[in-house]
C-alpha cells in the first residue's frame, strides 16, 4: 500500500499492524513519527510499479495543493482506498481529484466513519475502470 501523504505515519502504523507493507511517504518533515516515512513530493513520483500496489489516501489536500489528484495521476495501480468528503460536500465540489475519482475509478466499497457534524466523512474502496469505462472487476 502506497501512502504518499502520510504525514506522521500513524495510518501507515494501523495498516502494518492489520499485516500490510506501507510506502509511507509525504513532501513535509514531521517532528513526531509513528514508523519511518521519506520525505518524497506527490508531484514527479511514480507511485506504483506494479498492479498489486493499492494507493491510500486520507484526507488528501485540494488547494493550494491538489495532492489527491497528482497522486492518482502517478499511480498506475487498479485499487485505491479513500477516506475523506464525497465530491458532493460543497468544500470539494471542484476538486480535480473527485472529477477524475468519477471519470477513472468506480467505487465498489463504501462504509461511513465517524466525523464532525456537518461534514460527511467516509471510507471507500475504489477500482480503476478500465479503458472502456468498465470495472477491473477487484
Amino acid at each position: 500500500l502506497v501512502d504518499p501523504a502520510a504525514g506522521s505515519g500513524w495510518h501507515a502504523l494501523l495498516w502494518s499492524r492489520v499485516g500490510l507493507t506501507v510506502d509511507a511517504r509525504d513532501a513535509y518533515e514531521f517532528p513526531k513519527r509513528w514508523v519511518a516515512v521519506s520525505r518524497t513530493p506527490v508531484q514527479g513520483s511514480k507511485l506504483a510499479n506494479d498492479s498489486s500496489t493499492g494507493l491510500f489516501l486520507s484526507w488528501p489536500p485540494h488547494s493550494p495543493e491538489d495532492v489527491g489528484h497528482q497522486a492518482l495521476e502517478a499511480f498506475s495501480g487498479s485499487v485505491l482506498v479513500y477516506i475523506g468528503e464525497s465530491s458532493l460536500d460543497s468544500a470539494y465540489e471542484a476538486s480535480r481529484f473527485h472529477a477524475a475519482l468519477s471519470k477513472e475509478w468506480e467505487a465498489i466499497w463504501h462504509r461511513d466513519i465517524c466525523h464532525w457534524p456537518g461534514f460527511n466523512d467516509a471510507m471507500w474502496i475504489y477500482s480503476r475502470r478500465s479503458q472502456e469505462g468498465a470495472s477491473n472487476g477487484v
